[in-house]
C-alpha cells in the first residue's frame, strides 16, 4: 500500500507539473515605454495623439480626448529613450472661478488625479504611472482609462457643474 501512495503522489506531481508547464508564463509585455508604443496605445484608445520631444529630448505625447488636450510626459528614460514613468497633465482657464478651496476639495474627494493653481491662474490636473516591474498592455490602457475619466470630469467636478 505504501508503494501505491507513492507512485499515486509521484503521479500527482507530475500531472501538477504537466499542466503549470502548459500553461503560458504571465510575463509582462513592458519593461519599460517608449514614446512609438505609448502613441500607439493612445491613438487605440481613441485620441488623436503625436510624439513629440520635450526640452531634454525625452518623449512627449500631445494629445486630444473627446475635446480634451492633454500631454503625456516620460520620466526615468534611457538612452534608448525606453522609460518607466509616466505623467498626463492638461490645464484649464477657469477666468479665475475655480481657486484654491475648489482644488482643494477636488483632490479631497478624488482618487485619481491631483489638481493644483498654476501661478497664472490656469488649474492643472495630472496623473502619474509607472511601468517599472512590468506590465502589459491593457494596463497602460487602464492607465489611460482612468486619466479619460479624470479628465472629462474634472471641469463639472471643480466647478459643481457650473
Amino acid at each position: 500500500m505504501t508503494n501505491f501512495i507513492k507512485r499515486a503522489a509521484l503521479a500527482a506531481t507530475v500531472l501538477a507539473g504537466t499542466a503549470f508547464a502548459a500553461t503560458p508564463a504571465l510575463a509582462a509585455e513592458l519593461q519599460s515605454i517608449t514614446g512609438p508604443e505609448m502613441l500607439k496605445i493612445v491613438r487605440a484608445y481613441g485620441a488623436i495623439a503625436e510624439l513629440t520631444t520635450d526640452a531634454a529630448g525625452d518623449p512627449l505625447i500631445q494629445a486630444e480626448y473627446q475635446g480634451y488636450k492633454f500631454f503625456i510626459y516620460f520620466y526615468r528614460c534611457d538612452e534608448s529613450k525606453a522609460c518607466l514613468d509616466l505623467q498626463f497633465n492638461s490645464s484649464f482657464n477657469f477666468n479665475g472661478a475655480v481657486g484654491l478651496e475648489e482644488v482643494n476639495t477636488y483632490n479631497t474627494n478624488t482618487r485619481f488625479g491631483q489638481a493644483y493653481v498654476n501661478a497664472d491662474g490656469t488649474v492643472s490636473v495630472d496623473m502619474s504611472a509607472t511601468v517599472q516591474g512590468g506590465v502589459d498592455r491593457q494596463y497602460v490602457t487602464e492607465v489611460i482609462d482612468w486619466y479619460a475619466t479624470t479628465l472629462t470630469s474634472f471641469q463639472e467636478k471643480v466647478t459643481g457643474g457650473q
